[in-house]
């Protein structure tokens, strides 16, 4: 029985007990604990039993009970289920020692990161299997009923049409959803205009900039101003949920109802803003990446990151810039091959302070930080 063959102990580790007879296959293991893969969880080896590092993760089905399910989470799931059998089609690592069980299937709730259990010792039987683990996420999901959700009566149509589901149905439905994610993004998502932050429905303030702001959708009257008018805004009522007046006096603003071509409407504009502070350039190709958000998230995990790097030692979400009252600040987001500042490595989850003209690199890929205002001061 599985339950007898690996073990959950309580100090974010899994057990795996070897018996008389199997042996360990020393390539599996380094290719696992490589830089090469990082859809599985690491491990460390003796005679008797294989222990697997599980530090800061939980089980996906703990996971799942403590979240409801979206569309989002659901198609990065399943990506992530496909990624690491590819991985090991990809690397000759054996499906049968792949262990498709959400039981034993592990999440970084900070970075969604997804690791899976692959035991490289002979002979071994991993409990489940593709089609297994794809009845049971279902059956582990509580969906968020405020989504569409015509798209899970698709999923148990695709898991129920045969015996064998291919991984590439699989792939090829996850990135239907992951479309379909995009083109709503695309069609209603709201953004700041200095720094094009994506903005909540209700958000009268920006987080990334702080810059105020206001669809005139939600204004019981708009006054027409011509371009370049500055006056004083006072009395918007209950749409500022008690802020009465904003303060123009001091930080002019520029007044604009107009509509760009996504849809965006911006009224509030500080005066003399730049789109663009802060960026990356890249050492390798020249390419600059403006930072026009905050957090800005680097990694390789496309629609989920803001600068998308396909070197393949990057990870999902590598690390994240963020601005505070003026000053950048980088962090490691656990990542498997490190971020480095200046050729030190950083420590994860920590805030290292950016000057102009330092190196940055995110595993392999290096970049130059340059800040146009240190540059100007």
């Amino acid at each position: 029985m599985p339950g007898k063959k690996i073990v959950i102990k309580n100090d974010s580790t899994i057990v795996v007990k070897l018996k008389s007879g199997q042996e360990l296959n020393k390539r599996e293991v380094m290719l696992v604990n490589s830089y090469e893969t990082k859809d599985f969880l690491r491990l460390k080896t003796n005679s008797k039993t294989l222990v697997f590092d599980c530090k800061g993760l939980i089980t996906l089905t703990d996971y799942l009970h403590m979240n409801q399910m979206n569309k989002k989470m659901f198609a990065h799931i399943l990506l992530a289920v496909v990624g690491a059998i590819k991985s090991c089609e990809a690397h000759y690592l054996s499906l049968r020692l792949l262990t498709l069980s959400l039981q034993y299937t592990m999440i970084d709730p900070g970075t969604w990161h997804i690791y899976f259990l692959y035991v490289p010792v002979q002979p071994f039987e991993a409990p489940g299997g593709l089609k297994e683990i794809l009845n049971e996420i279902i059956q582990y999901s509580v969906f968020d009923n405020s989504e569409d959700t015509d798209y899970i009566q698709d999923y148990i149509r695709m898991i129920n049409s045969g015996i064998i589901v291919p991984w590439q149905t699989v792939e090829e439905y996850a990135n239907g959803l992951v479309a379909q994610l995009q083109s709503d993004s695309l069609q209603y998502e709201r953004r700041c205009y200095r720094c094009n932050t994506v903005l909540g429905n209700d958000e009268l303030f920006c987080p990334g900039c702080g810059m105020c702001f206001q669809c005139p959708t939600n204004f019981n009257e708009v006054s027409e101003v011509s371009s370049g008018n500055q006056e004083e805004v006072h009395d918007f009522g209950p749409t500022f949920d008690g802020l009465e007046e904003l303060p123009s006096t001091k930080n002019e603003v520029e007044i604009s109802g107009s509509m760009d071509d996504t849809g965006i409407i911006c009224i509030f504009k500080p005066a003399g803003a730049e789109t663009e502070t802060a960026c990356l350039v890249s050492v390798k190709s020249k390419l600059r990446s403006p930072i026009t958000k905050t957090p800005f998230v680097i990694g390789k995990l496309q629609w989920e990151t803001d600068l998308f790097l396909s070197e393949k030692t990057v990870s999902r979400k590598h690390a994240s810039l963020h601005c505070e009252n003026g000053e950048y600040y980088v962090s490691d987001l656990g990542s498997t091959n490190g971020t480095f500042l200046n050729g030190k490595r950083l420590e994860s989850l920590k805030k290292y302070k950016l000057s102009q003209g330092d190196i940055v690199r995110f595993a392999r890929e290096e970049f130059i930080f340059e800040n146009k205002k240190k540059e100007e001061n």
